[in-house]
């Protein structure tokens, strides 16, 4: 037995020094194992990015006067995704309907939070204010407004070889939101108080570019803003300038004895304060007014392009006036179903938003072969995604309303239906769709049918808008200025 033990001692001592060495065997193997198996796995790829970006500044100095223009020529060249480098951001765009909608929408938890800039982030909060159920309330007030668009641009017309219609178009927006928002009007486009509210909306739009805001591309510009005093300016004009005008038009909003938006939030379960109604309303008068004014001004020049879609659309506002004794009204979309088309193509064929409204990432997310990180803005490059292939098969170049005659449904619905019912992309995606979508619709619809019952759109003697060129005015995308004829129709049955 003693001889046994003995023969053991060996084996016991050897097996006491190989219990480290197995371990790290053990460890080196299981590594191993991770290594091969993460190495069968397709790594993700860097997303590409244009050559053009220089050391610190990134792609800022590369986007020249018109950026939209200047990125879908990157898309073209480096695919439907790209990185682009806003100094120390880092921007993604989408010019793929598909993938957007994968990273915005079934990915909308962790893409879905709103970028910040000093402006927005200090003086802005936005607000879900005005819900499709609201809207016939106010359709009575959006007609009115529309019926006096038409007198003037006829009446120019007259006076004149063409018009300009933005400014008339501007008043018409304004003076519907303001109607809705405060139960006041305008009185003309030469009202001084029309006019200083435009230049309200145009500083605050200013003051939401990124030359006010280089400090938060380009940190090192915190010392230029402390010398420039950049940020002081904003200050001093939301003190001085738009905090002013719009507690004094809450103010009449809520004293006035007819129905509007004010009375309703300040008596609903807001719980806003003055100062939550200031912002609220700076933000849907900024954001509605711009829009809809450079949304119509689209129309209207693709309008004089195509004379033969202007006289489809009038037989049917007509059809409607003789059955019905009165214009239609967003709510009778139905039975127009060529007009509506032409608005839908309109908005995709020219859409007013270059970008969309950006995303911010909130958590990291993979997109295909692509990781999108923690901070991450993502834009959608709107013209290039409104013609795409695959998702417009149709002439996906062209100006052809008849692609959405078998999708009438409400633009509400659309953007908030299955992917595959989309009709254009210009409200958003997903969390971060665009609240104003039913206000926006009932105006667009009331300024494109009041227009053709009663006028058809010309070109003026200087000849065709152009088209193919735009500009960028703050936030959106218009067309260069034209001019246009409004030329009354003798056969029309409103009078």
């Amino acid at each position: 037995m003693e001889t046994y033990y003995k023969a053991l001692l060996p084996y016991k001592f050897e097996k006491e020094k190989a219990l480290p060495a197995i371990a790290v065997t053990l460890a080196i193997l299981y590594a191993s194992s991770k290594l091969i198996s993460s190495s069968n796995k397709k790594p993700l790829k860097e997303i590409p990015m244009h050559r053009s970006a220089y050391p610190y500044v990134g792609h800022l100095l590369s986007l020249g006067k018109l950026p939209s223009k200047v990125i879908a020529e990157w898309h073209k060249e480096l695919g439907p995704i790209i990185k682009i480098k806003m100094g120390a951001q880092t921007w993604v765009s989408i010019d793929n309907p598909r993938l957007a909608h994968q990273l915005l929408v079934i990915n909308g938890s962790k893409t879905s939070s709103k970028p910040e800039s000093y402006f927005s982030h200090t003086y802005s909060m936005g607000e879900n204010a005005i819900s499709p159920s609201q809207i016939n309330i106010y359709i009575p007030s959006i007609e009115n407004q529309a019926r006096k668009l038409v007198d003037r641009l006829i009446e120019t017309t007259k006076k004149e070889s063409g018009v300009h219609p933005f400014t008339d178009l501007e008043f018409f927006s304004i003076n519907t939101i303001f109607a809705i928002a405060f139960g006041r009007k305008f009185e003309s486009v030469d009202d001084p108080d029309f006019k200083d509210l435009t230049g309200l909306i145009e500083e605050g739009l200013e003051y939401s570019g990124i030359e006010y805001d280089l400090a938060t591309y380009l940190p090192i510009f915190s010392i230029y803003d402390f010398f420039t005093g950049a940020r002081a300016k904003i200050r001093s004009f939301v003190k001085e300038r738009r905090n002013p005008s719009f507690r004094k038009f809450v103010k009449e909003g809520l004293q006035r004895s007819d129905h509007n938006l004010v009375k309703y939030l300040n008596k609903g379960d807001f719980d806003l304060s003055e100062d939550d109604l200031t912002v609220v309303f700076n933000d849907i008068v900024g954001a509605g007014t711009d829009t809809i004014a450079v949304t119509l001004s689209w129309n209207i020049a693709i309008m004089v392009h195509h004379p033969q879609v202007q006289l489809k659309a009038q037989e049917e506002i007509d059809r409607f006036i003789k059955s019905n004794d009165r214009l239609p009204t967003i709510n009778d979309k139905e039975e127009l179903p060529y007009c509506f088309s032409v608005i839908k193509e309109s908005m995709r064929y020219k859409p007013t938003v270059p970008f969309g409204l950006p995303h911010l990432v909130d958590k990291d997310v993979q997109l295909g072969e692509y990781l999108i990180e923690k901070g991450t803005v993502i834009i959608t490059d709107m013209t290039n995604l409104q013609r795409n292939p695959e998702f417009y098969p149709d002439m996906p170049e062209s100006f052809f309303p008849e692609r959405f005659m078998n999708n009438l449904k409400p633009m509400q619905a659309a953007v908030n239906g299955k992917f595959e019912e989309r009709d254009h992309f210009s409200f958003g995606w997903g969390r971060r769709i665009c609240p104003g979508v039913s206000l926006a619709e009932a105006e667009i619809f009331a300024g494109f049918v009041s227009i053709l019952s009663r006028c058809s759109i010309m070109p003026p003697d200087e000849g065709m808008p152009d088209i193919n060129g735009f500009i960028h005015g703050g936030l959106t995308m218009m067309p260069l200025p034209f001019k246009a004829k409004f030329v009354e129709r003798s056969d029309s049955l409103i009078k």
